[in-house]
């Protein structure tokens, strides 16, 4: 879901999610993730964008381990995951909670359902189809024109080393569905991404709302199983909310992850001058010291309109017409 980047030479930065930084950011040179973007660890392909996080002893590299003796690979962990989880959460949100809002609500409570319901439809739907979905890999043609040296690759086009093609408009790679992110399925992704919040944040509201109005009639094991499943839509409200908050403000932009992952549009004050430099321009040990304060720039980002045309441009322009390159 998006490309992050981490500070520091001598941690694990196997990808997982986001830890957001709303107008600053940064990434070791020669040591990048993606939230959105992709690396490759004995075959299997690790995110940025949306992921990332230090493999050691912190929850998300042990989580990777518990998984991994399962017999599931670093590509379908997440999706595997993810999948479990928001089943069980369903199950629980249309069983135990279902049952106490019909204490309050009566037989209003198929206001609940049809919510319930809609929710969870929409957000399964919108997942599969992100994932299923051509992401926009470049035609037959095209791939060949490029390979052979006769044309270049459209602007905002690239070619991730784990990818059969370059993709248009390509954003990143997601762990989370196990699939690129580009032309074809970028808004499904945000749309998903804002689900995935939606049902994070309901399910926080379901369980404190039920405790407080029904602590003393309900037994000891309804509430542990709310206090589970509030513990859980914590959790996942800390992973997904960021990468939703973080793409968000790459629409805003209209910055691609893959600019965000490669600091094209960031620049540091020199501490000295106060004259603005590109991050892009700095050695190594300037990166490492000046981490914190990269700042985004929108002279540097041709793309960029505007907050409001910028999501104009991405939400309204037809992205499968004949002849759409992506180059917007």
């Amino acid at each position: 879901m998006i490309p992050s980047k981490q500070k520091g030479h001598d941690m694990d930065l196997t990808k997982l999610l986001p830890m957001t930084k709303d107008g600053l950011h940064g990434m070791l040179k020669e040591e990048s993730t993606t939230l959105l973007d992709s690396d490759v660890d004995e075959g299997t392909i690790a995110t940025d964008l949306e992921s990332d996080h230090g493999g050691g002893l912190t929850l998300e590299g042990t989580l990777d381990r518990c998984l991994g003796r399962c017999g599931l690979s670093k590509q379908r962990q997440l999706p595997m995951l993810l999948i479990v989880s928001m089943i069980l959460g369903a199950t629980c949100m249309a069983w135990l909670q279902r049952d106490l809002f019909g204490k309050l609500l009566g037989s209003k409570v198929i206001v609940y359902d049809a919510s319930l319901l809609s929710l969870y439809g929409v957000t399964f739907g919108i997942m599969t189809y992100t994932a299923l979905r051509d992401p926009g890999m470049i035609s037959n043609v095209m791939l060949s024109n490029w390979e052979s040296g006769q044309a270049e690759l459209p602007k905002r086009t690239c070619k991730d080393e784990n990818c059969e093609r370059p993709i248009l408009r390509y954003d990143h790679y997601c762990r989370w569905i196990n699939s690129w992110i580009g032309l074809y399925n970028h808004r499904e992704f945000i749309v998903m991404a804002m689900f995935l919040s939606i049902v994070a944040c309901v399910g926080i509201l379901a369980d404190v709302a039920l405790l407080a109005f029904l602590w003393h009639a309900t037994n000891w094991w309804q509430k542990v199983c709310l206090l589970l499943h509030c513990a859980y839509s914590l959790v996942f409200a800390y992973f997904v909310v960021p990468i939703f908050r973080k793409h968000v403000g790459f629409v805003s932009r209209n910055e691609l992850a893959q600019d965000w992952k490669s600091d094209s549009f960031y620049i540091i004050h020199d501490a000295v001058t106060g004259e603005p430099r590109a991050v892009k321009t700095l050695e190594e040990e300037e990166y490492n010291l000046y981490f914190d304060t990269f700042q985004y720039d929108g002279t540097l980002n041709p793309w960029d309109k505007g907050c409001p045309k910028n999501c104009g441009i991405f939400w309204c322009t037809p992205r499968w017409t004949d002849g759409q390159l992506g180059e917007f």
